[in-house]
């Protein structure tokens, strides 16, 4: 306790975890680079404007309590003995949005992992509010990340139908 009193309150230091990560290969690194590149010279020579960018992305939020036993602590004077039950499986939301300049559309809310089928519900439903909301002769672009889901050829179709190949997503380039 004397040590923890010393580090966290006279040298100001904290406790850490350390943390592990595979690192990205050359080749991966390369490839980032090179997209970086090509997306800011489209930028600056006006061929993407950035104003007109829908941004999409979606988070996962578990239900029933689950608790991270690595990040969470309860500072007290006596062991509470507290228990928090678990199942194997937590049951999980998943919550999905795009924003631009122009606002924001969704949350879309999906239960547990998503997949192709339910990925391509929501672009739908995107589309569907997009259009409504927006004049379609002014084609936006449409950026995603590269989740297994997204980079489908039925996604890419999707999008490409929607957006005019005016998308921003990781292997679209590669496809046919």
């Amino acid at each position: 306790m004397t040590t923890y009193r010393i580090m966290r309150h006279n040298l100001h230091m904290f406790p850490n975890k350390i943390q592990t990560r595979q690192p990205p290969s050359v080749n991966d690194i390369d490839a980032r680079y090179d997209f970086a590149n090509a997306i800011l010279q489209q930028v600056d020579e006006g061929d993407i404007d950035v104003g007109n960018i829908w941004f999409s992305d979606e988070a996962y939020f578990n239900l029933y309590g689950f608790v991270n036993r690595q990040n969470w602590r309860i500072w007290r004077t006596e062991n509470p003995q507290v228990a928090a039950p678990s199942s194997l499986y937590s049951p999980k939301v998943m919550v999905w949005a795009a924003i631009s300049s122009k606002g924001i559309i969704g949350q879309f809310f999906r239960e547990q992992t998503i997949n192709v089928a339910k990925h391509l519900g929501i672009l739908d439903e995107f589309v569907v509010i997009h259009y409504t909301l927006d004049d379609h002769w002014n084609v936006p672009w449409f950026m995603q990340d590269g989740a297994l889901p997204h980079r489908t050829p039925a996604v890419f179709d999707f999008l490409s139908e929607h957006f005019n190949d005016r998308v921003i997503a990781l292997d679209y380039d590669t496809h046919t």
